[in-house]
């Protein structure tokens, strides 16, 4: 009989490995404030951050379970990746409520579709979505996603070992 999680999926047959998406979530961070940093790259920096963000949720989901599955519809979902595991881990009211309030950015900036979007169809999404970002300027809404991404590592990197520096 194949094992199952509490959410009924079945699980893995091979463990996932949490560091590797750590670390690429690390990586991706850099990768998208050198594209930031970079001349008209915004938008690039926009989807790099993330994908950043979805590694390291990922990176606690695997960490409680290696052999954990995501359903298809939730794979790209910041929200439901964070309170699947890296929200959990916070017991400190005002910290889980910058977190909750940084995911809930990224939530709103990302999504998996901005890859196949170019400049001003991003700047098109950015639009609709005025009122909760407070500007369509790419520029500052990749500024602002870095800086959100930012804290999440802040708080992961005290809930994981060996990455307390920075």
């Amino acid at each position: 009989m194949k094992k199952r999680t509490k959410s009924g999926n079945v699980k893995r047959k091979e463990p996932e490995h949490p560091e590797k998406y750590f670390e690429a979530a690390i990586q991706r961070r850099e990768e998208a404030d050198y594209l930031y940093r970079g001349n008209g790259y915004e938008a690039g920096a926009v989807y790099l951050v993330g994908v950043a963000a979805e590694c390291l949720l990922r990176a606690f989901i695997y960490k409680n379970d290696p052999y954990a599955t995501i359903p298809k519809k939730q794979q790209h979902k910041l929200r439901i990746l964070a309170n699947k595991s890296f929200l959990r881990t916070i017991n400190n009211p005002k910290v889980y409520e910058d977190v909750e309030k940084a995911n809930a950015y990224l939530n709103e900036v990302w999504e998996i579709g901005h890859r196949y979007r170019n400049i001003m169809r991003l700047k098109a999404y950015f639009k609709e979505k005025r009122d909760k970002l407070g500007t369509t300027n790419v520029r500052t809404i990749s500024k602002n996603a870095l800086e959100a991404f930012d804290l999440l590592l802040k708080v992961a990197r005290a809930r994981w070992p060996n990455t307390r520096r920075k």
